[in-house]
């Protein structure tokens, strides 16, 4: 009796990016036709491993063979590239795949935007505060005048009165 060994070689995995999670954008990576099980791993530019957003996920076919599906959250960095790796370790077989996420799809997000926005506010709430002095300052001034002015009115009648007795 013969036991038979089939083995099939990962096909070369496929990226996917898959959108936006916060500042983050979520990449799914897939290989199939893969016999024995492979490791799914992802790295960054520098070869780094990156820890993947929950486990590798596994089926399997009719004829035995597995898919594997992997997915990362990635935030912007240097370069903005990504490998995903499947290896099949039994048969020394390595397929990966790198891609460029391009920095239009990360979010930007401004982290000194509250700085802004309290700035722009207490510079409006100092500017309304002082103009709200200045045109009571005035608006005192005026009748400080007009009191004076009233009051030279009021002593010039009298000595205009005492004039004509």
């Amino acid at each position: 009796m013969y036991n038979a060994v089939i083995t099939c070689a990962a096909s070369r995995p496929v990226i996917i990016i898959e959108g936006n999670e916060g500042d983050e954008v979520v990449l799914r990576c897939e290989a199939e036709g893969c016999y024995p099980e492979p490791v799914m791993e992802w790295c960054d530019a520098h070869g780094r491993v990156l820890s993947a957003a929950g486990p590798t996920e596994t089926g399997r076919d009719r004829e035995g063979c597995y898919t594997v599906t992997s997915h990362v959250i990635v935030q912007n960095s240097d370069n903005n590239t990504f490998t995903c790796r499947v290896q099949q370790l039994e048969i020394k077989h390595m397929k990966e795949r790198r891609v460029h996420v391009p920095d239009q799809m990360f979010p930007k997000t401004c982290h000194s935007c509250w700085l802004t926005v309290v700035v722009a506010v207490l510079v409006t709430v100092l500017v309304t505060v002082l103009a709200g002095a200045g045109g009571l300052y005035l608006l005192i001034k005026k009748r400080d005048i007009d009191y004076q002015k009233g009051s030279v009115d009021v002593s010039n009648e009298e000595e205009q009165g005492d004039d004509e007795e």
